[in-house]
């Protein structure tokens, strides 16, 4: 196809340089205008696609990608660019299908038989998988990445004495790759070399400032506990209000009750201790349930990262912790609230005349 001329192609060259410069959206609005003016141009969709996979838009850029890869199905970088797109959107089947794709074009390209290796192991073909990532770790043995992927495969399939010799490798390329490190570290203190596995840990301390993805990733997981906590401290907060509103309205309607009781004999705290006792059965009812529901929650998070989330080094079975003081504590806090709310409407219980009160109700 001829290429583009005039305006189309001075603006092609002001997105270029907008791309170039790190002005993604400003590159990515002339790639979608030119692609809108010029639908049969794969290049245009293919530009827009991986701007679009910078800005982490990862549904648009596939869109993008696989209109490109429909336009010139020749083209091995939209496949590998579509397959990386459709991982990131946890897509294995999808991605494992285009980088197939890619691979059958030119098996040549950096990153195809590593990136469809990684995607055969998240699907479990453990064996394809090693193929792939031995082949590129052959094509490009200076990658530390094609290693440490190679080890990480290994480990998968209980090779740990080849997969260390991986992530030696990785580490010999590339003194500071903190990721192999600990790979290296995790296998052998499985393995229990406990020498060999503190000197590796010692590698990734000693990364530690270099290598902050530990740390950023901490501190993501502090902030979204810590926001996690706000809104249950306000759901508490709720919670008790709407319980003091409907045990208000309660005492309200059962005024007549309340009266014959007192009128037969009940003192204020006997009404008093009725009305905390129902409040307490509502906060322990309460807690269960929700117990009851976080462990489903919890169940049913597990079973999709399981099936979903690609397997990597030290991934948990569960990302859930239920120690044995929570369900006390989570039934305590209900209990305490579903009292503290109810204490208001009690006391009014206990002061309200017999007399006063059943001549309201009448």
């Amino acid at each position: 196809m001829a290429a583009l001329t005039g305006s189309a192609a001075r603006r092609l060259d002001e997105a270029t340089a907008h791309h170039r410069a790190g002005r993604l959206a400003e590159a990515l609005a002339i790639y979608l205008d030119l692609a809108a003016r010029h639908p049969a141009r794969a290049e245009l969709r293919y530009r827009a696609g991986v701007a679009l996979m910078a800005l982490r838009r990862f549904d648009e850029a596939a869109a993008q990608l696989a209109e490109s890869a429909r336009l010139e199905p020749g083209q091995p970088a939209a496949w590998l660019s579509l397959g990386l797109a459709r991982r990131e959107m946890l897509d294995a089947e999808g991605a494992a299908e285009a980088l197939a794709k890619a691979r059958a074009l030119d098996p040549s390209i950096p990153q195809v038989n590593g990136q469809l290796g990684l995607v055969l192991r998240d699907l479990g073909r453990l064996d394809e998988a090693l193929e792939r990532v031995a082949e590129e770790a052959r094509r490009f043995p200076a990658v530390p990445r094609n290693h440490n992927n190679l080890g990480t495969t290994l480990l998968a399939l209980g090779r740990e004495r080849e997969a260390e010799a991986a992530f030696l490798e990785a580490v010999r390329i590339d003194r500071d790759y903190g990721l192999a490190y600990a790979n290296l570290a995790g296998s052998l203190q499985k393995r229990g070399e406990l020498a060999g596995a503190e000197a590796a840990w010692r590698e990734v301390v000693r990364l530690s400032p270099k290598d902050t993805r530990a740390r950023d990733v901490s501190v993501l997981i502090s902030g979204t506990i810590g926001l996690l906590s706000l809104v249950a401290a306000v759901i508490f907060l709720v919670s008790a209000s709407n319980i003091a509103y409907t045990f208000r309205v309660l005492v309200t309607e059962r005024r007549g009750e309340i009266a014959l009781y007192r009128a037969v004999g009940a003192s204020g705290g006997d009404m008093r201790s009725w009305m905390l006792a129902l409040a307490l059965v509502v906060g322990v009812s309460g807690g269960i349930v929700g117990l009851c529901v976080a462990r489903l929650l919890a169940f049913g998070a597990d079973a999709l990262a399981a099936r979903r989330l690609p397997d990597f080094p030290f991934k948990p079975e569960t990302f859930f912790a239920f120690p044995w003081w929570l369900p006390l504590a989570a039934v305590g806090f209900a209990s305490l609230f579903a009292l503290l709310g109810a204490w208001g409407p009690a006391r009014r219980a206990a002061k309200l005349s017999p007399a006063h009160a059943l001549a309201g109700s009448q």
